[in-house]
């Protein structure tokens, strides 16, 4: 759904049935479980600005790389976790991958990517700028930032 000029969405949710919200207001979001027979008819949501992990791309001999872009190999959710946080990662996974795909790493080879939701989403990521190439890495929610290195093959 939309939300109109002043941030207003409506929608009817059917009783007896658990809602997942997710809500992407630019560069904001919201993720929640709804219960309609316990929310009242009118309810508000603030977003927030999601944390961001940083990377830095650099080459075999440790400079920064510019230009460079991640992509994912593989995707998925750690065992154990609710279905609210299985349906979380599933909606929140094509928000990531939109990331992955538009962000390049700057002059000094770093890069930000927003951690939508605070769930147990993996993803197998790589850097890669033509032909060099990172090895895999597992991409976690709340990491510190780090530095991977191109391999030239």
């Amino acid at each position: 759904y939309r939300l109109d000029p002043a941030g207003r969405a409506s929608r009817l949710l059917e009783r007896d049935t658990q809602w997942l919200l997710l809500v992407v207001d630019g560069s904001r979001v919201y993720a929640g479980e709804i219960d309609p027979n316990q929310t009242p008819e009118r309810l508000e949501l603030a977003t927030r600005e999601p944390p961001r992990l940083r990377v830095r791309v650099l080459d075999e001999r440790g400079r920064p790389v510019a230009g460079a872009g991640l992509k994912a190999s593989s995707f998925g959710c750690e065992g154990g976790t609710s279905p609210f946080e299985t349906q979380l990662a599933l909606l929140t996974s094509r928000l990531y991958i939109r990331s992955l795909e538009r962000a390049t790493t700057d002059a000094e080879g770093w890069l930000e990517l927003p951690m939508f939701a605070e769930h147990l989403v993996q993803f197998e990521v790589y850097a890669r700028k033509g032909e060099a190439r990172s090895e895999d890495w597992p991409l976690r929610y709340g990491e510190q930032p780090f530095e991977v290195r191109l391999n030239s093959k």
